[in-house]
């Protein structure tokens, strides 16, 4: 996997190496994963150009030289639109409270426009999660610890 090399502008895009894209020809359908605290973040590109050997990409939802900069070395990969893909990863992994209690597992991945959620199987109820980096404590390989904001737990959990 390549590393996103450096902000670009002040608009919020990001530079990746050309070589870094294979084949890729700059069309923006599909998104970008980036790994994000090794979670997969998915961004959906709004505009691409080629620019002396780099590709200059406007990501959506990344608007400010500052939320660019944030992104700048993490790990990214193109979305080839398989089920086999990272997020598909996140399914079966243990979710965990900051308190370390067991909520359970991952069920599916939801990716509603500007916010990434999974949803989790807590004592037979399926609820819905915020998978933002800010909420995000620890993930290891199997156990994903999130910080849960205040009623979003069943009230006998």
């Amino acid at each position: 996997m390549q590393k996103i090399l450096k902000s670009y502008g002040t608009e919020g895009a990001v530079a990746i190496s050309r070589s870094a894209t294979g084949d890729w020809d700059g069309k923006t359908e599909g998104p970008v994963t980036v790994i994000i605290d090794g979670l997969p973040v998915p961004f959906f590109i709004e505009n691409a150009v080629e620019k002396g050997g780099k590709w200059i990409l406007k990501l959506e939802d990344v608007d400010t030289l500052e939320e660019a900069e944030e992104l700048v070395g993490h790990e990214f990969t193109f979305d080839d639109g398989t089920e086999d893909d990272e997020e598909g990863s996140l399914i079966g992994m243990k979710v965990r409270d900051e308190k370390g209690r067991t909520v359970g597992p991952v069920t599916e991945v939801l990716d509603f426009p500007g916010n990434l959620c999974i949803e989790v199987d807590c004592k037979g109820t399926r609820i819905v999660l915020p998978l933002h980096e800010d909420l995000i404590i620890k993930a290891d390989r199997d156990t994903l610890t999130l910080r849960i904001p205040a009623g979003l737990l069943p009230e006998d959990f």
